[in-house]
């Protein structure tokens, strides 16, 4: 009889926030929130008492394993936060490619703001006991998870380029980290979105512009600009024989470049970047050395062609 009430108790506090009368087992099924108007909920302290009777509350063993049962119930909700945004992105993920990852971690960002809110709400009610800093409790587990997980995705799909769905991921990080401070709460030491981006920007930039430079050979560019000279040419021609001159259609050269060559290669790499270079300028000084070393080569290909 003991382990199984122990069991419950356990079941109880890891599921602290998904305590719901409504339901025939007590508990929203999948770690889901109770609903508002039941939240929380008020067997929170007949749970307390059952499991005073069992554990001496002023004992450190006794409140660290109740905070233990917290922590896992953190683990889980965050589980189910990261499913939640995985399932809301599966149907863009055709449209979105790689940077459908990235629109759901905003959406994890957005979420653990609501999670926030509503440890606050639990915190304020008095109903846990004043040695359980409930929120404090929550965070750092959501924050360990939440920068492992935007980690694990930097790595394994790093992305090709800086579109509105990273810029989206940015905002939200920004707006969590800011409602984090307000409740005096903070991540991990030494982890944020910017500290995490920071480890990988400057080696994409590094990456690209190395990959760049190995496509700015001679033969390339040559090639470039000998296929934009003979559509010049050619439209002069027709031009002169109607008109008498063509001169006038020097600046139509950018128009007749390969579609996808060198050029066009150097102007999405700056695009790429700037995005993030002006949401972040700490990273002007790594993309200006990548561009010098890129401008070199492409010089050096040019004189050579």
């Amino acid at each position: 009889i003991l382990v199984q009430v122990e069991d419950l108790l356990s079941k109880t506090f890891q599921g602290i926030k998904s305590l719901s009368e409504r339901e025939a087992s007590g508990l929203c099924s999948g770690h889901q929130l109770a609903p508002r108007d039941h939240f929380p909920s008020p067997v929170i302290q007949k749970a307390l008492f059952l499991y005073s009777q069992l554990h001496d509350l002023l004992a450190p063993a006794s409140q660290g394993k109740l905070e233990d049962h917290l922590r896992r119930g953190a683990h889980h909700w965050f589980g189910r936060i990261v499913r939640d945004a995985q399932d809301q992105c599966q149907g863009e993920r055709g449209a979105l490619g790689d940077t459908a990852g990235y629109l759901a971690a905003s959406k994890i960002f957005d979420a653990l703001r609501q999670e926030l809110e509503l440890d606050q709400a639990l915190h304020r009610s008095g109903l846990l006991p004043a040695f359980v800093n409930f929120p404090e409790i929550s965070n750092a587990q959501y924050a360990e998870l939440l920068y492992d997980h935007l980690g694990d995705l930097l790595v394994s799909k790093p992305p090709d380029d800086f579109s509105d769905a990273l810029d989206q991921l940015f905002r939200s990080a920004s707006l969590y980290e800011t409602q984090q401070s307000k409740f005096g709460l903070a991540g991990p030491k030494g982890k944020s979105a910017f500290v995490l981006f920071s480890d990988h920007v400057q080696t994409w930039i590094q990456r690209d512009s190395t990959w760049l430079c190995a496509k700015l050979t001679a033969k390339e560019v040559s090639q470039e600009i000998s296929q934009a000279e003979k559509t010049l040419v050619s439209l002069h021609s027709d031009h002169h024989g109607h008109h008498g001159h063509g001169n006038g259609h020097l600046y139509l050269i950018p128009l007749f470049r390969k579609q996808n060559g060198v050029f066009d290669k150097v102007q999405a790499f700056l695009g790429k970047y700037s995005g993030i270079v002006k949401r972040w300028p700490d990273w002007v000084p790594v993309l200006e050395q990548s561009c010098c070393k890129i401008l070199r080569q492409l010089l050096r290909s040019l004189g050579e062609a």
